[in-house]
């Protein structure tokens, strides 16, 4: 559960600083399109963290048996 855990934190915090850069720090007309794409391109991130979060967690259990 844990390498599962930590992708998940990685995007979302990956994701988070876009959208703050967006809408809090630097907010322009081209703001818009960044709030669109941050979930789509975290969804992307986690395909690509999915198999290494499956691979740590196979790894993980093979060692504890």
């Amino acid at each position: 559960m844990l390498p599962w855990c930590v992708a998940v934190g990685l995007v979302v915090v990956g994701g988070l600083y876009p959208l703050t850069d967006a809408i809090l720090w630097r907010p322009d007309a081209q703001s818009a399109i960044g709030v669109v794409l941050t979930p789509v391109l975290q969804g992307v991130a986690f395909l690509l963290a999915a198999p290494l979060a499956w691979w740590a967690a196979r790894r993980r259990r093979a060692a504890e048996a």
